[in-house]
């Protein structure tokens, strides 16, 4: 949408008559233009991406023994990672560029004791965390200053 409201774009959920996505939980411009939504389709969780023009580029689904994939908030560093997290098992994946998966993050080792429902990078780079039943967690430490491209 444009400052004033108009719609200046839509991504068709339907192309050549297939569903691409239900259900979009989270949506992140891409520092190369890109849009990224977490969804779900009728296969289960995954990360699209599109151009700006709106044409897809790639889907992303991410793994883990047993657990399905539920992409909740999504957001993107500065240098282009993109970091979402799953609502089944509270995980973290930080995804490159080109789609894929560098590293995976439980949040029980980062102190994080809830479900992690949105994120969101501060102008520092510092990882805003919303979760289920804690309002706000800033995450800001060694290892995710370096993977996330931190610049405070």
């Amino acid at each position: 949408m444009a400052k004033n409201g108009t719609v200046v774009m839509r991504i068709s959920s339907i192309q050549d008559n297939l569903v691409r996505l239900t259900m979009p939980h989270g949506t992140a411009i891409h520092p190369n233009k890109d849009i990224v939504v977490a969804a779900f389709d009728k296969s289960g969780g995954m990360m699209l991406r599109f151009d700006s023009e709106g044409r897809q580029k790639f889907k992303n689904t991410v793994t883990s023994p047993g657990v399905p994939f539920s992409p909740r908030g999504l957001t993107i560093s500065k240098g282009g990672n993109i970091v979402c997290c799953n609502e089944a098992n509270g995980e973290f994946y930080i995804i490159n560029a080109k789609g894929q998966l560098m590293k995976t993050i439980q949040s029980n080792l980062i102190g994080i004791s809830a479900i992690p429902w949105s994120l969101a990078f501060d102008t520092c780079g510092h990882l805003l965390i919303g979760t289920t039943n804690v309002p706000l967690i800033t995450l800001q430490n060694t290892l995710t200053a370096k993977l996330l491209d931190s610049a405070c």
